[in-house]
């Protein structure tokens, strides 16, 4: 029998093989059975496509190269002093997977728009003594991305430590030439994770989506902003609507440790000890004189057992009684949590979802079709934010908890990126970041019907099928 009709149908088996052994191994994985079906769905109907898609894209928690973000010096890890409030049951459940609790004794500042926070982290550079430590998942190659790069060069010379994490995907475009200025002046530049699969950390589908910014170890700033023209700068038409949050306080450390293992996980390099006193002592004189604000940064993601961020999203709507005001760019929620949002709705609960008119993804504007019809027929106050694209990250819940920091209220975000959030329980910062919210809606229309032709309802049923995959 001739080689080249023997070939094919080898080929043919061993494919098809090596299909049921993976989805075999992922009926076993801890994942979502949305997500489970979906790539058993495309690895047997069209194994050719769905095998390499699966085997480049398809891992979720990464136990091995997790494992090497471990084992950090005890010295560092000390937590700073605790409080003696009981937790809320959204603090006991991001505590009881792992992670940092609440405390108090921080200063905040709710920064609504990227002029505002392209001011203020300038200042934070230029006030920085001891170090400046970076995490963005994009770094534009335009001239706000120049002018932060500059920026951070200028400081490098003068002594202070800088250090600055770029995600690989997020700046695939951003050459090593952009930034040798920053290591010509004695800074460092790491790059999160490699695209391809071959490479020993390669993944191309867990992100850093971390957007992080410590300044000597007391002050963070951390939301949704990347360092580009359309986030931060002066006002213009093309900037985005975003929001970050500049913090001190005891939390600061737990950033710190945040950034502490993306960098080792990176580059093998243990960063030095935070300056003498740091914000263990800031907390301590804070408190004494009586409180400030109580937050717990949450970071959550591949190096994180279970899903923090979906966890504590769940319980906290579960738990509302009066309002669940949401705000994000991409809205691709799983079963769940848009059935927790349609009966809470129904129960009596102020819900709102802000998201913009139209965002700069055509798929993920696809795939949240059919979850904003169910909402709108579900009586949820749906509001399309029209202006400019919305990039904005926020959470309000009833009086005693907001929600800031990089994640998007999507699969992606909860499931698969490395993200980090703040959640915020001072009925002050609550209010702060609620009354953002109410300046949004002066820009929004609300969308009381969802009506779209055969092609769009098509698409979007499409895309909402795929959504477990985006």
């Amino acid at each position: 029998m001739p080689m080249g009709y023997v070939l094919p149908h080898l080929l043919a088996m061993l494919g098809f093989a090596l299909a049921l052994f993976l989805v075999a191994r992922m009926v076993r994985e801890d994942r979502h059975p949305g997500s489970k079906m979906a790539w058993i769905a495309v690895m047997l109907l069209v194994p050719y496509l769905g095998v390499p898609l699966y085997l480049m894209f398809g891992g979720r928690k990464i136990r091995r190269m997790a494992s090497r973000k471990t084992g950090l010096p005890p010295a560092r890890t000390e937590p700073c002093p605790r409080e003696g409030r009981r937790p809320t049951p959204v603090e006991r459940i991001l505590v009881s997977g792992g992670g940092a609790p609440a405390r108090s004794g921080h200063q905040v500042r709710l920064v609504g728009s990227g002029t505002e926070a392209w001011e203020a982290l300038l200042d934070q550079i230029d006030r920085a003594e001891h170090s400046i430590l970076v995490t963005t998942f994009i770094l534009g190659r335009d001239p706000i991305g120049r002018a932060f790069v500059d920026r951070l060069a200028a400081r490098a010379r003068e002594g202070v430590q800088v250090n600055l994490l770029l995600d690989a995907l997020g700046c695939f475009r951003t050459s090593r030439r952009f930034v040798q200025p920053l290591r010509d002046a004695g800074g460092h530049v790491g790059r999160f994770m490699p695209v391809l699969p071959f490479h020993p950390r390669g993944n191309a589908t867990l992100r850093n989506h971390r957007k992080l910014m410590i300044f000597d170890g007391r002050r963070a700033f951390t939301g949704g902003m990347n360092i580009g023209c359309e986030y931060l700068g002066p006002p213009t038409q093309d900037l985005w609507a975003d929001a970050g949050i500049l913090f001190e306080g005891p939390a600061v450390l737990d950033c710190y440790e945040v950034f502490a293992s993306d960098w080792y996980f990176t580059t093998g390099e243990i960063l030095p000890e935070l300056p003498p006193g740091g914000c263990r002592l800031d907390a301590l004189r804070v408190e004494k004189q009586g409180g400030g604000a109580r937050l717990q940064a949450v970071a959550s993601g591949p190096d994180v057992p279970g899903d923090p961020l979906y966890e504590a999203m769940l319980a906290a709507i579960v738990n509302a009684t009066n309002r669940i005001w949401l705000v994000t760019p991409y809205f691709i929620p799983d079963e769940p949590l848009l059935r927790l949002l349609e009966l809470k709705a129904r129960m009596g609960t102020d819900v709102r979802l802000l998201v913009p008119a139209r965002s700069n993804h055509l798929i993920a504007d696809l795939a949240r079709g059919n979850a904003l019809r169910r909402l709108v027929a579900s009586q949820v106050g749906v509001f399309a934010y029209g202006p400019r694209m919305l990039h904005t990250k926020l959470v309000v819940v009833d009086d005693n908890l907001a929600i800031a920091g990089s994640g998007n209220l999507d699969i992606r975000s909860f499931h698969l990126n490395y993200e980090l959030s703040i959640f915020l329980s001072s009925a002050a910062e609550v209010e702060l970041v609620a009354r953002h919210i109410e300046d949004l809606l002066h820009d929004c229309t609300e969308i009381r019907s969802w009506r779209v032709g055969r092609v769009r309802g098509w698409a979007e049923d499409l895309a909402g099928l795929l959504s477990p995959l985006l």
